[in-house]
């Protein structure tokens, strides 16, 4: 259990890092593009399919309540992080 919540603070920034490199791509791309709701899915993807590999790698660690946990918390900071700053 030592160690765990910095794991989960790496797997938030990484999250939040995502959606940056998500958002700048929009900025180049230009507002009303096509291309803007390409790089949205492309990023929420990238964001789902990182938390289930991460979380996927953890039960077999921990035990699913706790993973659940984890996850939640990843899911819960992120997208206040990103709710708050990104604009």
């Amino acid at each position: 259990m030592k160690g765990v919540w910095g794991r989960v603070a790496i797997v938030t920034a990484a999250l939040i890092a995502i959606n940056l490199l998500a958002r700048v791509g929009v900025r180049i791309a230009g507002p009303g593009d096509d291309a803007e709701f390409v790089i949205a899915l492309w990023s929420l993807g990238a964001m789902v399919v990182g938390l289930a590999v991460v979380t996927f790698y953890w039960t077999r660690q921990y035990l699913a309540s706790r993973v659940v946990g984890f996850a939640g918390a990843i899911i819960g900071a992120s997208a206040l992080v990103v709710a708050v700053v990104g604009p």
